[in-house]
């Protein structure tokens, strides 16, 4: 399935260790871009989604399902929970390092 982009650091000493991560938030919890990371000129490249409605997409459409979230370019709105099927395509330009808090790093993708 489409990843981000994402560089890891190695060590020509030792293996490299990769870890499953299997825990993930309430089923009732809404996954969304953070207020900060979008604005009119970067808007969401995704619609907000519940945790259980992601699941229940992947479990259907396993491979797709980040297209079936994707935001069209003419739709700005991020709260269309009427359709759960809504696909787009947008190029990502640019990258961004944001600071979220003074723990928390993260690298955003904007169209």
């Amino acid at each position: 399935y489409p990843s981000v982009y994402h560089r890891a650091v190695v060590n020509k000493a030792r293996h490299r260790l990769s870890v499953a991560y299997l825990y993930g938030p309430a089923s009732d919890v809404r996954i969304q871009p953070l207020p900060k990371l979008s604005d009119g000129d970067r808007p969401p490249l995704y619609r907000a989604v519940t945790w259980s409605e992601y699941l229940g997409i992947k479990a259907k459409h396993f491979d797709k399902t980040l297209s079936l979230v994707r935001l069209n370019d003419n739709d700005k709105d991020n709260d269309n929970n009427n359709n759960p099927l809504i696909s787009g395509v947008r190029r990502v330009d640019k990258t961004k390092s944001i600071n979220v808090d003074s723990n928390t790093k993260i690298l955003a993708a904007f169209a």
